[in-house]
């Protein structure tokens, strides 16, 4: 019932902000934790390429990144 009591003390104009605010710095959480993610996922690639299988894979990934870039 507390929680209830919270929302009722607020108008909806507060209310939204405040969930406005929540929902923002969720996303942004979620970008910098996927970043995180997927650079440590990258780095691990890119120093697997002494194992045959995923390095040939790796590999060719790389070259053809390579050409898209125009290196």
């Amino acid at each position: 019932m507390k929680a209830q009591a919270v929302y009722l003390d607020k108008t909806k104009s507060k209310l939204f902000a405040d969930n406005l605010v929540a929902g923002i710095g969720w996303g942004i959480g979620s970008v910098l934790g996927a970043l995180a993610l997927v650079t440590l996922l990258g780095i691990i690639a890119s120093r697997v390429q002494t194992v045959p299988i995923i390095g040939e894979f790796v590999y060719g990934i790389i070259v053809e990144v390579g050409k898209l870039q125009g290196k």
